[in-house]
């Protein structure tokens, strides 16, 4: 038995318009079990039928120096195939009776395998942690209160320290999560815009996998007209085309007699998505000595006559399905980023749990309901314009006390002062206040206000402050993730401003109570980070038609007034609008002192003082 234990460079393979010179010497043996063993891709290379260029791709005739009896053995696939070249050409082709059809297919898998891929590496959603129960806590017959209020105390800084410990790895899990996904999401849009690029490539490749090269298989010679007539076949499809050449006729009957030895080449171009079938070439061959080495060299290149009969271009489609760059519904699911905070459902007041003053069925010294009956309403101006953002309950971070119940007074209390319609009213709250429904109600208000009008905006929600832009604030709507927020400038308080600064109006008044530091009664929003307040950026606006009241300052908390069901500052200012008429700088003034005086009683780290800017000599 012969076999091939080794190969070198030795015989011409031909490419493109020409043969490379490339020999192969081969040194036998007669024991199978210590030859070489060749993979598939280099076996082909011995054997080279076509050439890929960005303009066309070239078929042609293999012409290789090793014998049609010699033995290989090559892998694929982790298995191995032992047999001459044409022996192993059908073990590890197949031969196809619809080429095109096949290309299609092979295109279409590839270009499903590409988009794909993608869905793969998206990494599996972190879980929550399950945060420690609250201890209960009973306080015992001979305790006294003081002692129990110290025992509860260090039970909850004991609970909190490992809540911070898993909020620390949790965030990290989440970054390092979320990250991975914009990265997918970036690479995502890479192959979008790559697609069409990548269909050619997947194209091309299949063309020549199913192709193969080419060879004659017929041959006619008229010799009258001196055009010798060849069919031109693909070597592993079923694909041919009949063309003819004009050859003098020694030159034809050389060339017929040697048929098997002469070279042909097909050449295609890629255009819209199709083959056209541009040029085809033949060539006599001779053999000569290079490096006493017998090769063999391509004497005239003879190229086909181009007509309808003989010839014909032809473009032949590659019919992909029509497939976006997405993902699957279930990956598509899989694309979101995480919040990465973890929400503690479970605060209460450190005087005691089962005392908490957020418990169920709470009566609170409310005297807002009461005053509202008792005063005359203001005469309704339809050139005045409400919109009330008020938010509670956050599906993706820690809920506001109060929240609710101030906006909601809020609203009752200026439509009665200030003389505002429901029509013109536009309250938003909690699971109404989303960032859809806020941007599209605040746009559907502001074109309607027209000059003269009159803009009262009132905002009770967290603030959150973009360090990377120097504490710029943003609001948050119900839905959003405090740590993403900042990439939607739409929700900046400066965005949010300018807004109604270049209204139609005359008149912008803003109540914010949200002091934009990060924190809302003590509590962070964004957890598991060593900063727990920011000192929020300073905000410009049109401070000739607009005034702005606010929370507090700096890095202040907004705080709630447990006694009386609202947000403290929320609540002063009601009480002010309450009293009577008055300018915007009297009501401040109330507000301001009564708001600082009353947190004065939470403790110094609960100090808030309301700030004003803007123009201060506007009508209310």
């Amino acid at each position: 038995m012969l076999t091939v234990l080794g190969l070198s460079p030795s015989f011409t393979a031909m490419a493109a318009w020409g043969y490379e010179s490339a020999t192969y010497s081969v040194r036998c043996v007669r024991d199978s079990k210590n030859f070489d063993t060749l993979s598939f891709s280099s076996f082909l290379e011995l054997f080279k039928t076509s050439n890929s260029t960005q303009e066309s791709i070239m078929l042609f005739t293999p012409h290789s120096r090793v014998s049609e009896s010699q033995l290989f053995l090559v892998q694929k696939d982790g298995q191995n195939y032992f047999g001459t070249k044409n022996e192993l050409e059908k073990q590890l082709t197949e031969y196809s009776k619809n080429p095109f059809e096949t290309i299609q297919k092979l295109t279409q898998s590839r270009v499903d395998a590409y988009l794909s891929d993608l869905a793969s590496q998206i990494p599996k959603e972190i879980q929550k942690p399950v945060l420690p129960k609250a201890p209960e806590l009973t306080k015992g017959e001979f305790e006294k209160k003081a002692d129990f209020e110290i025992r509860v105390q260090g039970a909850m800084a004991e609970r909190e320290k490992q809540i911070t410990a898993l909020q620390e790895q949790y965030r990290k899990d989440v970054e390092a999560r979320n990250k991975t996904i914009e990265n997918l999401k970036v690479e995502q849009k890479r192959k979008k815009e790559n697609l069409p690029k990548k269909v050619e490539e997947f194209s091309k490749v299949a063309f020549i996998e199913v192709m193969k090269g080419v060879k004659i298989t017929d041959a006619k010679y008229d010799v009258e007209n001196e055009i010798m007539y060849l069919k031109i076949a693909a070597t592993n499809a079923d694909f041919s085309k009949k063309a003819s050449f004009k050859m003098a006729p020694m030159e034809a009957k050389n060339f017929k007699e040697n048929l098997d030895t002469q070279w042909a080449a097909m050449e295609f171009g890629y255009e819209n998505e199709g083959f056209v079938l541009k040029n085809i070439e033949v060539a006599s061959t001779k053999e000569v000595t290079k490096k006493n080495e017998m090769v063999y060299e391509k004497d005239k290149i003879f190229t086909a006559t181009l007509t309808d009969i003989d010839f014909k271009p032809q473009t032949i489609k590659v019919a992909l399905s029509d497939k976006k760059v997405e993902f699957d519904n279930q990956a598509e699911a899989k694309l979101t980023i995480q919040n990465p905070n973890l929400v503690d459902s479970y605060q209460v007041s450190a005087l005691g749990y089962g005392e908490s003053s957020q418990a169920k069925g709470k009566k609170y010294n409310d005297d807002i309901p009461e005053l509202l009956t008792k005063i005359q309403p203001a005469a309704i101006d339809k050139k005045k314009w409400l919109f009330v953002v008020g938010i509670e309950d956050y599906t993706e971070t820690d809920k506001i006390a109060f929240a609710k119940r101030s906006a909601e007074s809020f609203a009752k209390v200026a439509q009665k002062t200030l003389g505002v319609s429901d029509r013109n009213t536009y309250a938003l709250i909690d699971s109404k206040a989303t960032a859809g429904s806020i941007k599209d109600k605040l746009n559907l208000l502001l074109n309607e206000v027209k000059e003269g009008d009159t803009i009262y905006f009132y905002y009770n929600g967290h603030g959150i402050p973009d360090v990377a832009k120097g504490g710029e604030p943003y609001m948050l709507p119900s839905d959003k993730i405090p740590d993403f927020i900042t990439k939607e400038d739409e929700f900046s308080l400066k965005q949010i401003y300018k807004k109604l600064g270049d209204s139609k109006a005359d008149k912008v008044i803003a109540v914010v109570d949200s002091c934009f530091s990060g924190a809302t009664d003590g509590i962070a929003q964004i957890k598991g980070v060593a900063a727990t307040r920011v000192k929020p950026k300073a905000v410009t606006f049109d401070q000739t038609k607009m005034v702005v009241l606010s929370a507090g300052k700096d890095t202040q908390y907004s705080n709630m007034y447990e006694d009386k069901g609202h947000r403290l500052f929320s609540y002063f200012v009601m009480k002010s609008l309450l009293g009577g008429k008055k300018t915007i700088t009297e009501l401040f003034r109330e507000v301001s002192y009564k708001t600082s005086e009353a947190s004065n009683e939470l403790g110094a780290l609960k100090k808030q003082e309301p700030t004003m800017q803007g123009n201060d000599k506007l009508e209310l």
